[in-house]
């Protein structure tokens, strides 16, 4: 198997950014820990399907003798890889527009004066 680095380097910092994103899952909110959860999920299981295609693609060519066998198998992982990262990106911005249902409201101000330049008359 004839390994190229540069050609690795993109699944494996996806794979990193799944990480990350599934550690944020257990920080963020109760309201956006699915989301969370389900857009790390996906881009994790984006990273590795493009990891194994970068991985065993030459095998797999080399493997089926016919050329369309191998155009197709390698075109339906590297379509499904994309159509993972773009479900968990769009997850993951779901997650973060998300507002949560516990936002209160501004404490009162101590002042009587609710102008936001009675501080200067004084």
């Amino acid at each position: 198997m004839n390994l190229h680095l540069p050609y690795l380097i993109g699944p494996l910092l996806l794979l990193l950014v799944g990480l990350f994103a599934l550690v944020c899952c257990f920080a963020a909110a109760p309201e956006r820990r699915a989301l969370t959860g389900l857009g790390a999920a996906a881009l994790l299981a984006s990273s590795v399907l493009s990891l194994l295609d970068q991985l065993f693609s030459p095998w797999v060519r080399e493997q089926a003798a016919d050329s369309e066998t191998t155009a197709l198998i390698t075109s339906v992982s590297y379509y499904l890889s994309a159509a993972l990262l773009g479900a968990g990106m769009l997850l993951l911005v779901l997650a973060a527009t998300r507002r949560t249902s516990r936002a209160e409201p501004p404490p009162p101000s101590s002042s009587p004066f609710d102008g936001p330049h009675e501080e200067a008359w004084r």
